[in-house]
C-alpha cells in the first residue's frame, strides 16, 4: 500500500523510504543518466572552463581560492564552485572525464532526492519515482550543465539545494540551513530557497521559527553579497547585467516556460505551432482538473500551489538578466516541473487504470527520455556542423569538437610548437578554447596565440611586424564546420 503522507503540527515529515530503498532508485537512476548523458563524458573542457583552468594553473590554487572567497567588489560570488575546480584540477589536471564522471553522479544523487522530495509532496512513492524519472529524462534542457566543467554552479546548487529541502523536512534545522548557504555559495540561482522554506513551513504547520537558523545564514550571505557589486549597475554588456523591466520579464517568462514544456517532447518543438501547443498543453490541464473531482486520494490543492511558487521563484533570478538567457538556466524549476507532472500522471492513469497506472505513467517517462535523447542524438551528431542560432543553448556540442578538432591538429604535427606561434583558426568560434588560453595550457607556453582569420596569404595584418615574430600555423576548418542541407 502506497504511503500517504500526513502532517502534524510541529512534526517533521516521517520517510516511507528505507536507505537501502532509496539507495536502490539511487543506482537505477544512475543508469538511467548514464544512458541518456553518457555522450557528454567524452566532450572536452570548453569555452570558460579554459578561464577557470588558465587561472588556477597561472595564479596558483591557493591564491585563485583566496581571491574567490573574497566578496568585495565580485558581481558573482561562487566560491565553493571555486573549491571544487581547484580540487578537479589537482586531481586531474587537463582530463576533463574525471569532472564529467563526478558531475553524472551528481546527477544521480539529485535525481533520488527529487524522488524522496516528491514522495514527501505527493504521499506516494509511485510519484516520487516517476518524478525522479522525468528529472534525469529531459536531458535536452539539462544538457549544457554536463558538457563543461562551469556547470557544476547550477548542479552543485541543486544538489546542497534539494539536501537542504529534505534535511528541513526531516526536522533537522540547522543542517538545513548550513546546506542552504551552500546552495547559495556554489551559484546565487539558488536564493528561491529561503521563499521555498517559509512556504513547506506554513504548509507543515510548523512555527516559522524553525527556520532561525535559515534566517541567520541568509543574513550572513547577504552582507557578503552587498560587498560585491550589483548586477543592477553592472555595464550594460556584461552577461550578469540585470533589470526589473515589465518587458524583460514577460519576454523571459514566456520564453523560459516554453523551454520547460517542450522540453517533454523536442523533438517536435520547433514542428508544433505555439497557438496549438499551448492549447493542448490547457487541455490536458483542463482534463486533469476534471479527473481530480472523482478521485478521493489526490494530492491537495495546497501542495500543488507550493509547487507552483516554486517554479516561479526558481525562474525569477534568470528573468531579470537583460544581455542573455538559456535553457538550462531554468533547471532549478525543472525540478517542480517534474512533481507536478508526475502527480498529473499517476492521478490520471490511477483514474483511467488503477492496476496499470505506475507502468503507464513509467512508460510515458520512457517516452520523454527517447524523445529526449534523439534530439540530443542529433546535435551530437552535427559536431562541428551545428549552426550558432539563439536557441537557447550556447552550442557546447560544436565548441567542444572545435576543441577537439584543433588540438588533434596541432598535436599531428609532433613536437612542441616553436616559441611565439600564432595559430589562425578559420571556421569556428575562437571562444571555444578561452581565446588563447587553451594552447597555452596545452603547451604550456605562454607566448603561444590564437585567433580567427583566413589564410595568411590573404590578410593584410600580417605586413605588420608584429605579425611577423614567430612562426604562423593556418588549421581550415570551414569545410568541416559546414551546416550539413
Amino acid at each position: 500500500m502506497e504511503h500517504e503522507l500526513s502532517m502534524h503540527s510541529g512534526a517533521a515529515a516521517e520517510s516511507p523510504w528505507s536507505l537501502p530503498g532509496l539507495m536502490t532508485v539511487a543506482f537505477g537512476l544512475l543508469l538511467f543518466t548514464v544512458a541518456l548523458y553518457w555522450r557528454t563524458l567524452l566532450s572536452n573542457f570548453v569555452y570558460d572552463d579554459w578561464v577557470v583552468l588558465d587561472e588556477l594553473a597561472t595564479s596558483g590554487t591557493l591564491d585563485s581560492i583566496l581571491r574567490h572567497f573574497d566578496p568585495r567588489g565580485a558581481l558573482t560570488y561562487r566560491p565553493l564552485a571555486w573549491l571544487y575546480f581547484a580540487a578537479i584540477y589537482g586531481l586531474f589536471g587537463l582530463s576533463p572525464l574525471g569532472f564529467h564522471i563526478i558531475a553524472l553522479l551528481l546527477h544521480a544523487v539529485n535525481g533520488a532526492l527529487v524522488a524522496w522530495i516528491g514522495t514527501q509532496i505527493a504521499g506516494k512513492k509511485t510519484t516520487g519515482i516517476i518524478a525522479g524519472g522525468i528529472f534525469i529524462a529531459l536531458v535536452s534542457l539539462q544538457l549544457d550543465c554536463f558538457m563543461w566543467l562551469v556547470g557544476i554552479y547550477d548542479v552543485g546548487a541543486m544538489t546542497f539545494g534539494l539536501l537542504s529541502l529534505s534535511v528541513l523536512m526531516r526536522g533537522h534545522l540547522k543542517s538545513s540551513a548550513a546546506l542552504m548557504l551552500c546552495a547559495l555559495l556554489m551559484k546565487e540561482a539558488a536564493v528561491f530557497l529561503p521563499l521555498l522554506f517559509v512556504c513547506w513551513t506554513l504548509l507543515a504547520k510548523r512555527p516559522l521559527r524553525d527556520l532561525a537558523s535559515h534566517a541567520a545564514l541568509m543574513a550572513v550571505y547577504a552582507c557578503m553579497k552587498l560587498l560585491g557589486a550589483s548586477p543592477f549597475a553592472a555595464p550594460r554588456d556584461s552577461g550578469h547585467a540585470m533589470a526589473a523591466s515589465c518587458s524583460i520579464l514577460a519576454g523571459h517568462g514566456a520564453e523560459y516556460l516554453k523551454w520547460l514544456a517542450s522540453a517533454f517532447a523536442p523533438v517536435i518543438e520547433s514542428n508544433i505551432p505555439e497557438g496549438p501547443g499551448i492549447l493542448l498543453i490547457l487541455l490536458v490541464i483542463c482534463g486533469w482538473g476534471i479527473s481530480r473531482h472523482h478521485k478521493p486520494a489526490k494530492v491537495p490543492l495546497s501542495r500543488l500551489l507550493l509547487l507552483l511558487v516554486w517554479i516561479l521563484s526558481a525562474l525569477a533570478p534568470v528573468l531579470l538578466l537583460k544581455n542573455q538567457s538559456a535553457r538550462y538556466y531554468a533547471v532549478h524549476a525543472l525540478v517542480p516541473t517534474a512533481l507536478l507532472v508526475a502527480i498529473l500522471l499517476v492521478e490520471i492513469t490511477t483514474l483511467l487504470a488503477p492496476r496499470r497506472a505506475a507502468i503507464i505513467a513509467g512508460f510515458a517517462v520512457g517516452v520523454f527520455a527517447v524523445a529526449n535523447a534523439l534530439y540530443v542524438e542529433r546535435m551530437f551528431s552535427l559536431g562541428l556542423r551545428q549552426v550558432i542560432v539563439n536557441d537557447g543553448y550556447f552550442h557546447l556540442i560544436k565548441r567542444a569538437a572545435a576543441v577537439d578538432a584543433i588540438h588533434d591538429s596541432l598535436m599531428a604535427r609532433q613536437g612542441r610548437l616553436p616559441p611565439g606561434t600564432t595559430v589562425i583558426v578559420d571556421g569556428v568560434p575562437p571562444d571555444a578554447l578561452g581565446g588563447s588560453r587553451a594552447l597555452r595550457l596545452w603547451f604550456r607556453d605562454t607566448t603561444l596565440s590564437l585567433r580567427r582569420g583566413g589564410p595568411p596569404q590573404e590578410e593584410e595584418e600580417l605586413s605588420d611586424p608584429a605579425r611577423r615574430q614567430g612562426p604562423v600555423i593556418f588549421i581550415d576548418l570551414r569545410s568541416a564546420s559546414t551546416p550539413m542541407p
